[in-house]
């Protein structure tokens, strides 16, 4: 059970982890999604838009939209800005619009922003301010910097009201 490593399972080993040429192997690339999220410490700031595809916590300040495989907002964190994710959890403020397949917001959070999301979860005690909306695939729904569309301006005047003024009068 205890026994010590035979001299043919060390050569083994090393064979697997040690290039030809000598040098000393690399160790393996993070997984972006499941593995170990890029982290935004509490005194980063920054001001722009951000894409990955995997993992992010953010703990400082951000200004600009993120697109990522998942965000974590710290408690201290402010994001100003709309996200898109599979799945977001915020636990500090959070001003933008949300599109995630799953979206949980904390008691201790603070979010003004739509939601559009496929599961929705508002612990008791956290604020949010804005609308939600169900949608089986949110993420598909997603169009980056898009405008409202502008309505032009009826020429002319305003056709008249039976019975004028006085049809408000009541």
């Amino acid at each position: 059970m205890f026994a010590k490593n035979r001299p043919e399972d060390e050569a083994k080993s090393t064979k697997a982890t040690t290039p030809p040429n000598g040098q000393k192997a690399e160790p393996p690339a993070p997984k972006a999604k499941g593995g170990t999220p890029a982290l935004l410490s509490k005194d980063v700031i920054i001001d722009g838009d951000m894409t990955t595809t995997g993992d992010i916590q953010i703990d400082g300040r951000m200004k600009g939209n993120l697109d990522a495989g998942s965000v974590t907002v710290g408690r201290e964190a402010v994001l100003e800005g709309d996200v898109r994710a599979e799945a977001i959890i915020i636990h500090g403020r959070l001003i933008g619009d949300i599109k995630a397949r799953d979206v949980r917001i904390r008691h201790t959070a603070h979010v003004e922003g739509n939601i559009t999301q496929e599961a929705l979860v508002i612990e008791p005690g956290a604020f949010f301010d804005g609308a939600c909306k169900q949608s089986s695939d949110p993420l598909d729904e997603y169009v980056p910097n898009a405008k409202p569309v502008e309505t032009p301006a009826v020429a002319g005047p305003m056709p008249a009201i039976a019975g004028g003024e006085a049809a408000f009068a009541k």
